[in-house]
């Protein structure tokens, strides 16, 4: 009896779930057939959703990339970079300090650092540049990483000792190489120095991401002196070890290293910092604002759509209640609604993914291209699954409303002859005026931090830079750090006699960086027979370096003073001296960077101000001649005396002449190079105004179409009052101002909003304040003229009423 009851249940579940399954199949031919009756409609979802999931999911695949993905490291979570900081300067590592982190720092299961270089590698097709990372310390246990092929260093390899050896990365090896294992063991030459490869890194291994070649470090510069600055530290954390741990054991060590060494790290603090971060840089906050602004895109999209399938949900009122009469009852009634909904987010995803293949593209070309692991966004399984959760939530978003409003139609009513659903659009209509105010909310917190980035770039642009850039074409030239002094000098000066002699260039020179570029060397300074308040004594000046007429070159004015004449002779600029010199005449003061072992030099003039990059404005920098520090890295600037670019052939035979072996890392014009410098702020201000401009015809889109069906619905309304003498201004005026009274309600939330969410810009901005009065001003402007616009055809429609045919309609 027990099997028989068994049997009974099974067969009358598998009877159930084959009734189950048969309902939805037909509910969902029913939905589909249904959605086919509106191609306008449909069309113009598809559309809507294809771009707005697929400009999110497009966006998310960048996120993704450079902020939410795990470093391609073993165990990345417990590595730690140590950042150093001189006062309130950040400063690099040095190698003695790195031993020290490395030998007193509990927290580190092992530390060690790098720092890159640009190398030429003569291949059979010619020369190539290569990026080649110098280690100090152990990297690879840090890393938890061992070469796929070949070997590691040996301990004296990574100290510097014995011949140079080198490893390839998977991609340089395959790129390069044909991923050839016989190459183990040969020789390569890489900018005049032979190497031996001994081994190919894994493929798994993308950081530092430009990596082509690692290398330890050359032996001198792993004897640095504590006082230089130019290593990226990084740590691995023991298990268990949290990051607050580190940080409070850190600068403990950072303490006793004050107590001990008062010459170099007198001002020295470090901060301890996830690798992750830390790679991200400042590609966070920009990157996020780009996802919230695609977000907001998207769900203006979502509520247009819940807007217009609550009308048609209205209309078909009739058409629900005899599916009721029938039997569908009303889980039925909300099924169909939900599948219709599910339908469209799903044909709109599939869609997306098309747009987001294209949309990734067009993000790789538009952004920067240092913004970290841009390269490897794709649309891969995290995005796929973006991409699906994200049409769920859009088919909840815009169906459940619609699958609400048909659980609650009164199907006796509905059935009844004229029960069109006239009535259940106006009990509609009070949600569908609050989605709208929504949408301008929304659609005016774009608007306003579009307009502040607009401004910020337009300033960025303004900013005076000191220097004129006009006719000036920079050559960037980059030689390995072991490099010696009389060869560094003699291919510096070279280079630049041939430059000067082209036929075209007016002037010429060189200095280590040029301006926009970034800082330059640092450190505290002291000037002879003045004692200097503790604030100015710890803090960190700019060691500049020049060459030939640089100034000239640039256009920096010399402000007071004269150019030197020795070697000992140095100039500052006007920040320089407002700081360290103001009471005092500048020309004729002597100033040193080496406290312990003082080498003064006289100051001889003071130049003009240039920024180290457009939104950050002049450091304290003393300028010293080129030959007297060892930098092997130079930028020489040619005015040229019409346009620059005509110089490039003649640069590159200058070259060649001089050194055929040699490639220079760049030749440009100093006007790409401001262009560089503000196109991530370009980019960021050309997306989000696209996505206010989105926003605001989405806008105006939901406004027309509550205008339109509420005109269509009062008609009989309006032609009664047209008929009672009303005139075709108050007709206008009254439909009008039921449209600008929901834009004025929207406008009033968004300015709000926008002024509460304008602090997360607040990084982004230059120039203007996230409060800036007038910005959302032109802002409620811009987005009042928009929806005055949506209102204007439906009153217009609504004055054309004729009353005797609307009086005659039911």
């Amino acid at each position: 009896m027990t099997r028989q009851k068994l049997r009974l249940r099974d067969e009358t579940r598998d009877a159930d779930l084959f009734v189950w399954l048969d309902t939805l199949l037909r509910d969902l031919r029913h939905a589909a057939r249904s959605l086919r009756r509106r191609p306008a409609f449909v069309a113009t979802a598809l559309a809507s959703l294809a771009l707005g999931i697929g400009a999110n999911s497009a966006i998310f695949s960048v996120v993704d990339a450079a902020l939410l993905r795990p470093l391609p490291i073993p165990d990345s979570g417990r590595l730690v970079m140590v950042k150093e900081f001189k006062g309130s300067e950040s400063s690099g590592g040095n190698p003695q300090r790195l031993r020290d982190w490395a030998t007193q720092v509990d927290a580190f299961l092992a530390a060690a650092a790098f720092y890159g270089e640009s190398v030429i590698w003569r291949s059979n097709g010619g020369p190539v540049r290569l990026q080649m990372v110098r280690t100090f310390g152990d990297i690879f246990p840090v890393l938890a990483v061992a070469p796929a092929l070949g070997r590691a260093f040996t301990a004296a390899e990574t100290r510097g000792l014995g011949a140079p050896v080198v490893l390839l990365s998977d991609a340089a090896w395959r790129r390069h190489f044909s991923a050839d294992p016989r190459m183990m063991q040969r020789s390569i030459v890489l900018s005049g120095t032979a190497f031996t490869i001994i081994g190919v890194m894994p493929p798994s291994l993308q950081y530092p991401e430009e990596a082509d070649v690692w290398s330890p470090g050359p032996a001198d510069v792993q004897n640095a002196s504590r006082q230089a600055g130019f290593l990226d530290t990084i740590g691995r954390l023991k298990p268990g070890v949290s990051l607050q741990l580190a940080q409070t054991t850190v600068e403990t060590v950072a303490a006793r290293l004050r107590q001990q060494y008062p010459a170099t790290d007198r001002a020295l603090h470090a901060r301890v910092v996830p690798l992750q971060e830390e790679v991200a840089g400042e590609a966070r906050t920009p990157l996020l604002v780009l996802l919230g602004a695609a977000g907001c895109v998207l769900l203006l999209t979502c509520v247009n759509l819940t807007s217009l399938l609550l009308a048609r949900a209205g209309e078909r009122a009739r058409e629900a209640s005899i599916r009721a009469a029938l039997g569908a009852g009303r889980g039925g009634l909300v099924r169909l609604f939900l599948l219709e909904s599910g339908l469209l987010a799903l044909a709109g995803a599939g869609l997306s993914l098309l747009a987001a293949l294209f949309g990734i593209d067009l993000l790789k070309s538009l952004l920067p291209q240092d913004l970290p692991r841009l390269g490897s966004a794709s649309l891969d399984v995290r995005v796929l699954v973006f991409t699906a959760l994200l049409a769920l939530s859009c088919a909840l978003f815009f169906g459940l409303a619609p699958a609400w409003r048909a659980s609650r139609i009164n199907f006796a009513a509905g059935l009844k002859e004229g029960g069109s659903g006239a009535t259940a659009v106006r009990r509609d209509s009070w949600f569908r005026g609050l989605l709208v105010v929504v949408q301008v909310a929304l659609s005016v917190v774009l608007v306003v931090g579009a307009a502040l980035l607009a401004i910020t770039f337009q300033k960025l642009r303004q900013t005076p830079l000191g220097f004129r850039p006009q006719q000036v074409l920079v050559v960037m030239v980059e030689q390995p750090w072991n490099t010696a002094k009389p060869e560094l000098d003699r291919f510096q000066s070279a280079l630049l006699e041939r430059f000067r002699a082209i036929p075209g260039v007016r002037t010429a020179g060189f200095a280590d960086r040029l301006p926009l570029e970034g800082g330059s060397q640092t450190g505290p300074v002291q000037i002879q027979g003045r004692t200097l308040p503790p604030a100015l004594e710890s803090a960190a000046a700019g060691r500049r370096a020049y060459g030939g007429d640089y100034f000239q070159a640039m256009n920096i004015p010399l402000l007071q003073g004269s150019w030197p004449v020795r070697k000992d002779q140095v100039l500052i600029n006007r920040t320089f001296a407002e700081r360290y010199l103001a009471g005092t005449n500048p020309v004729g003061q002597h100033v040193t960077f080496d406290r312990k072992n003082p080498k003064w030099l006289e100051v001889t003039g003071v130049v003009g101000d240039t920024r180290k990059s457009v939104e950050k404005s002049a450091d304290a920098e003393v300028y010293a001649d080129m030959s007297t520090v060892y930098w092997p890295m130079a930028r020489y600037a040619l005015r040229a005396q019409g346009d620059p670019t005509a110089l490039t052939r003649a640069v590159r035979e200058g070259i060649q002449a001089v050194d055929p072996t040699f490639i220079p890392s760049a030749i440009r014009t100093m006007d790409e190079g401001i262009d560089r410098s503000v196109s991530s702020q370009k980019t960021r201000a050309s997306l989000i105004g696209g996505f206010a401009l989105a926003a605001l015809l989405l806008a105006c889109v939901g406004i027309y179409g509550l205008l339109a069906g509420d005109v269509t619905q009062r008609r009989q309304e309006i032609g009664l009052r047209i008929a009672l003498g009303a005139r075709p201004a108050d007709i206008f005026s009254l439909t009008m101002w039921r449209g600008l009274r929901l834009a004025v309600l929207g406008l009033t939330l968004g300015l709000g909003a926008a002024y509460a969410l304008s602090s997360a810009l607040g990084s982004l901005l230059y120039g203007v304040q996230p409060g800036n009065p007038l910005v959302y001003a032109a802002g409620c402007a811009v987005a009042l003229s928009a929806a005055s616009l949506a209102c204007l055809l439906p009153a217009r429609r609504a004055v054309r009423t004729d009353p005797i045919s609307s009086l005659r309609h039911e």
